[in-house]
């Protein structure tokens, strides 16, 4: 009994630290770029009851980061611009800025308050899954990693829909083993309902229905006509949650209705008849193909980058260097080493498989049927997955020197989290050059998310400067909000004082927006001149330059 409260308090304080430092992240870091457009989305839905505006997501988590807005009131929502296109959603954010600036940044961190809340309960999971599996120790030492983990901190206080993506799939998959471990259709009517509340979250649940079938076949492969059965029990009741979260709006249309875009959409539709009807919502139909889209082409044409290139295509071994790069050493190792443990833990096959199987599933289709290589977030359902393999080496852990090891490692994540607060997004681990070279390996949301907006202020304040600098932000909000002057950094060398983001820096294109309001291209080569130039300061994902003597100098020889 005493060595189960030791134990037990070990995950507590982990999830102490979590909560604290996601929480002062939340209020300090700037709205992000997807951030900018979900949480406004979320509201609508709310307020008008319609999903439509930006649709590539599924709905339920904009909801859900939406609804602490109630706590507030004097909240303007102006009514959705029936005209949809791929900017919409932002545009829409920029009306959403521009109504409610006095409350806006109060208004976002309410929206983060649901990710962390999502954050936590997914390390609860994991504690109770792998307790079972492994005993207390080795739930208490890997949760606590995980609540110290770089990326898991990163993205558990952004009111995006990654870390509520975690959550529920890691939910969907415990509830399934919870249903199979004494089978019965209610209990995988219930699993099928998760599993649809995770379909309501992000499209990338949809890859749980291979898995789904594969894992009802290894537990059911001795009883064979109960496979059918209860594979289409599952996936009913996920549809039928799926469908009524989002008001059965839709549903039963033919599809030859859909005008798809992306090519296995159309390959689809060529191949069943047009007067098939969909048991879908038609919006999430809709928004799934447009996802889909992206996956195949990139998302707004922007280019992927990787060590130092870019590329419109993407690799297929992007997200492998991703989770190398941004992942902490001593995890690279435990995933290395478990293989051996897990042979020699008296883990059941069958747990064995319902990890393994959800968990390559994942890994085949985010790797290679996806072009869109742009953060590691995407991979981040399948780090609780990763967790509970890695947990099998704590198990017998117990002589002296493995928990001397134990406390080295403990020791180092909680100097990782802490030394790096609260800039997550801009970890890398040592072998990678730690967050100084990141932007040699990776850029865009792994590093660059527009979320250091509010640090340029304050270090303008120590560096004793005053009236405007040449900004060039990769972001939409609006600087004035934080008392910034600016004017935009030209594609030609100036003199001054220049905060740039890093991604801009590295040559990647996107829109900016001038003090006036207007919106600007930023092409690929815009900073080229400025590359060879050494920051006076660097504020995570975006740097500070001091041209003022250099360029003076040059003009002058």
């Amino acid at each position: 009994m005493k060595e189960f409260s030791l134990w037990n308090f070990l995950p507590l304080i982990g999830v102490v630290i979590f909560v604290s430092l996601t929480l002062q992240a939340a209020q300090s870091e700037t709205p992000t770029i997807d951030e900018f457009a979900h949480v406004p989305a979320g509201y609508t839905y709310l307020r008008y009851g319609s999903f439509d505006l930006y649709a590539k997501n599924p709905p339920l988590m904009k909801l859900l980061m939406a609804f602490p807005f109630f706590m507030e009131d004097g909240i303007f929502i102006a009514p959705t611009n029936t005209e949809k296109n791929d900017w919409s959603p932002w545009i829409y954010g920029f009306q959403f800025m521009k109504d409610n600036q006095q409350k806006y940044f109060k208004l976002f961190f309410l929206a983060r308050l649901i990710p962390i809340i999502m954050g936590t309960l997914t390390g609860l999971i994991l504690y109770h899954w792998i307790r079972d599996l492994f005993g207390v120790q080795s739930a208490a030492i890997t949760c606590t990693l995980y609540f110290l983990s770089p990326s898991i901190l990163a993205h558990s206080h952004l009111a995006t829909i990654d870390s509520g993506c975690m959550f529920a799939m890691i939910l969907s998959l415990y509830t399934f083993r919870w249903a199979y471990q004494n089978p019965s259709y209610f209990r995988i009517a219930g699993a099928g309902a998760i599993w649809g509340v995770a379909l309501l979250i992000k499209f990338t649940a949809i890859l749980f229905f291979p898995a789904y079938f594969v894992l009802v076949f290894v537990f059911r492969w001795r009883q064979k006509l109960k496979i059918f059965p209860e594979f289409l029990t599952l996936v009913f009741f996920a549809v039928l949650i799926l469908n009524t979260g989002m008001g059965f709006k839709g549903t039963m249309e033919p599809l030859g209705n859909f005008n798809f875009q992306s090519s296995f959409g159309k390959s689809v539709q060529s191949l069943l008849p047009p007067s098939l009807v969909i048991p879908l919502p038609k919006s999430y139909l809709i928004g799934f193909d447009e996802q889909k889209h992206d996956t195949e082409q990139g998302e707004f044409d922007s280019n992927n980058y990787l060590l130092g290139e870019f590329s419109q295509k993407g690799w297929w071994y992007y997200n492998f260097v991703a989770f190398a790069a941004k992942t902490p050493l001593p995890f690279l190792a435990m995933l290395i080493v478990c293989p051996y443990f897990i042979r020699n833990s008296n883990l059941a096959r069958q747990e064995l498989a319902t990890i393994l199987i959800p968990l390559t599933t994942l890994i085949f289709f985010v790797n290679f049927f996806n072009h869109l290589n742009i953060g590691i977030r995407y991979l981040l359902p399948i780090f609780p997955l990763l967790f509970l393999l890695t947990a099998s080496i704590w198990q017998k852990f117990n002589n002296r020197t493995s928990q001397f090891a134990t406390g080295i490692i403990l020791f180092y994540y909680l100097y990782t989290a802490v030394s790096i607060h609260p800039n997550y997004l801009s970890y890398f681990n040592q072998g990678f050059g730690g967050p100084a070279q990141g932007h040699q390996v990776l850029l865009d949301s792994n590093l660059d998310w527009g979320q250091d907006l509010y640090q340029i202020k304050p270090a303008l304040n120590r560096l004793q400067h005053t009236g405007k600098i040449g900004l060039l932000y990769f972001g939409h909000v609006d600087p004035a909000m934080y008392g910034i002057e600016y004017e935009l950094v030209p594609p030609w060398p100036i003199p001054g004082l220049l905060a740039v983001s890093i991604n801009f820096l590295m040559g990647m294109n996107y829109i900016v927006t001038a003090p006036d309001g207007k919106i600007f291209q930023v092409a690929s080569n815009h900073l080229a001149w400025l590359r060879s130039h050494q920051p006076v300061m660097r504020l995570g994902s975006i740097w500070i330059f001091d041209t003022r003597e250099t360029i003076l100098s040059n003009e002058n020889q």
